[in-house]
């Protein structure tokens, strides 16, 4: 899995099942709460053909309810899901390299 690609990327732009760092725009602009970062899973199951996603209905996310995908921000990949009930989480070796 090549997550240091998603980096920038929009959530709509997500193919994968991951716990990410995002933002409400693009962070150093005239962004929706500038500087606030928040953690998420982003699942593109729960992406409408409308451009919304869902976000809460896994422990740990700190947004809960529907957003426009395309305005949320990937500012660092966290953790994937490998198939399994919980994320694997690697602080360390974030995929920002």
């Amino acid at each position: 899995m090549k997550l240091i690609n998603y980096i920038g990327k929009t959530v709509d732009e997500i193919n994968e099942k991951v716990v990410a760092i995002v933002s409400f725009g693009i962070p150093d602009t005239k962004a929706i709460r500038p500087g606030m970062f928040y953690q998420v899973t982003i699942d593109p199951e729960l992406i409408t053909r409308g451009g919304f996603i869902r976000f809460g209905n896994t422990r740990g996310d700190e947004i809960i309810g529907w957003n426009v995908a395309k305005n949320i921000y990937v500012a660092e990949i966290i953790g994937e899901w490998k198939e399994a009930e919980e994320p694997e989480f690697n602080f360390k070796e974030s995929a920002n390299g």
